[in-house]
């Protein structure tokens, strides 16, 4: 495995919580290593036929155009079954944060103009400016990320990036993020019949309707009470032993029920 970061500090981390001595840990931004993938490889594998799985987790908005470019050249060097997956900045105000007397309108002309100078020739060419408002920006994102790998070398050679997840979520910040796997163009249909993957609940490829995952900030008390409901099973109880009414529960618990199992639970041990 091998894990890299911009800065410094974050790197030092890294190294510092590796589960395994193997995984490298390197301090390179993503446009550096892409450019040396192979020789960064090389020194970890001594086989060149392995599979590719990564992630381009960018957080920088003003690179946008650098971070699409990467996104193209990963994908130039990938094969069949690699895996990419791309998690970009989708948080509208840091295109333009308002204030100075800016209208509403004016606000979201002056974040569409920005993005346009952004993302260049992958923008939406349909986008107008409500799409910019901070529920409907990360789908303008997810839209770059589409016409950039489309634009992508590895399409000459017929093969594709196939979305197996498109999602939003905050965190600090709204982000959009996709994760596909790279697939010949005649096999995609194939690919999600023969694997079932319509089955699986988080499944979603269409890149425009990502999926949002919004989990609820509870206390532990409350989360505690959820896990009870939902080891039992029991709903009813919600409007006697939640202190929300009961619509509003009831959404708390769906929603916290749909992720539950994936959220981190941090736990005091004593040795």
């Amino acid at each position: 495995m091998l894990s890299f970061d911009s800065e410094d500090s974050t790197v030092r981390r890294q190294r510092f919580n590796r589960p395994l001595g193997s995984v490298a840990c390197i301090h390179k931004t993503s446009t550096d290593l892409i450019a040396n993938l192979d020789i960064e490889l090389s020194a970890l594998f001594e086989s060149t036929d392995y599979q590719q799985v990564v992630w381009l987790d960018f957080t920088e908005v003003n690179s946008v155009a650098q971070q699409l470019a990467d996104v193209q050249a990963v994908l130039g060097g990938m094969r069949r079954g690699d895996v990419l997956r791309v998690t970009m900045n989708a948080h509208a105000s840091a295109l333009h944060p308002g204030g100075g007397g800016l209208s509403a309108n004016e606000l979201l002309t002056k974040r569409r103009m920005k993005f346009d100078h952004l993302a260049g020739d992958f923008m939406d060419s349909a986008a107008e400016d409500g799409d910019f408002a901070p529920d409907r920006y990360p789908r303008q994102i997810l839209i770059a990320i589409r016409n950039a790998a489309a634009a992508a070398a590895l399409y000459a050679s017929g093969l594709g990036l196939y979305p197996l997840q498109v999602e939003t979520y905050a965190d600090g910040q709204a982000m959009a993020s996709v994760t596909g796997v790279v697939l010949r163009l005649d096999e995609m249909v194939e690919f999600v019949r023969s694997t079932g993957i319509e089955n699986w609940p988080f499944y979603v490829s269409d890149w425009e309707q990502p999926e949002r995952i919004d989990v609820p900030d509870l206390t532990i008390r409350e989360r505690l009470l959820f896990d009870q409901l939902i080891a039992k099973g029991v709903k009813g109880r919600l409007s006697r032993d939640f202190p929300f009414d009961r619509k509003a529960a009831k959404d708390l618990l769906e929603r916290y029920q749909r992720y539950s199992r994936y959220l981190p639970q941090f736990t005091h041990v004593i040795y």
